[in-house]
């Protein structure tokens, strides 16, 4: 977990890991997120997504008391899902954009999301090499596949039934836009997270929505690990900025 405090004269970029994984998932992403600002780690390993909401809520309030500058929210699937959530309970001073990837939403789970919640359940980490495949492009060389599963880990008990549920609980929860500027980016052959439920999300937040197509071979776990994926990334993130700060 990143420990130390941000620096007042950087911009705070608080990155909000998904499932299965901690701080650890951002490693290689992180020195390029500091191109942009001050990356900040958070480890969320509370047993629920409501306490991994107050959590990033607390952060985002302790962040800025120590720098006295809005952050910029960065959040990967079931991050995102916590990411925007926070995002509804944090006054609008404190977060100056929010960048959301992969992002679950919708009534019903999709026919791989239900069998990637299945293993989950059966095995309480994420799946081994079986289906490993199904979570990065076909470009991915298989030492970063097995870099990023080998630091899985086990979830507690409650996290793992909320998101095997058959609908996504923060679904309902969603019925304001969220006034801070929000982008919301997904990928044409993301396999755990249809695209369509992010551009889905996009709409109902008010959000801008950007997916990537087929040819960038990026995968549902490729952004922070994947080099093409995090230079694709980072310049997406900047050009967001560049162009919100107008």
């Amino acid at each position: 977990m990143e420990n130390s405090k941000p620096s007042p004269q950087q911009t705070p970029i608080i990155l909000v890991h998904g499932f299965g994984v901690r701080s650890q998932f951002w490693r290689t992403f992180k020195p390029m997120v500091e191109l942009v600002g001050r990356a900040i780690t958070p480890d969320f390993h509370q047993p629920s997504i409501q306490m991994r909401v107050d959590a990033l809520v607390h952060t985002i309030h302790t962040t800025y008391e120590q720098t006295q500058k809005p952050c910029i929210l960065l959040g990967h699937s079931l991050g995102s899902v916590i990411t925007g959530l926070a995002a509804l309970q944090v006054p609008d001073h404190q977060i100056s954009h929010i960048i959301l990837l992969a992002v679950p939403f919708g009534k019903k789970k999709s026919r791989t999301s239900n069998r990637f919640v299945y293993w989950l359940i059966k095995h309480r980490l994420l799946p081994g090499f079986l289906i490993r495949n199904q979570f990065f492009g076909p470009s991915t060389p298989d030492r970063l596949k097995k870099e990023v599963f080998s630091h899985a880990v086990k979830e507690p008990a409650h996290l793992i039934e909320e998101v095997a549920q058959n609908t996504w609980s923060h679904t309902a929860q969603v019925s304001d836009k969220l006034s801070t500027p929000t982008l919301c980016i997904t990928s044409k052959i993301d396999h755990i997270v249809p695209w369509e439920q992010t551009m889905e999300y996009a709409q109902a937040i008010g959000a801008d929505f950007l997916c990537f197509e087929e040819s960038t071979g990026i995968g549902h776990d490729d952004y922070p690990v994947l080099p093409k994926a995090q230079s694709l990334l980072i310049q997406e993130i900047k050009k967001f900025i560049e162009y919100e700060e107008r």
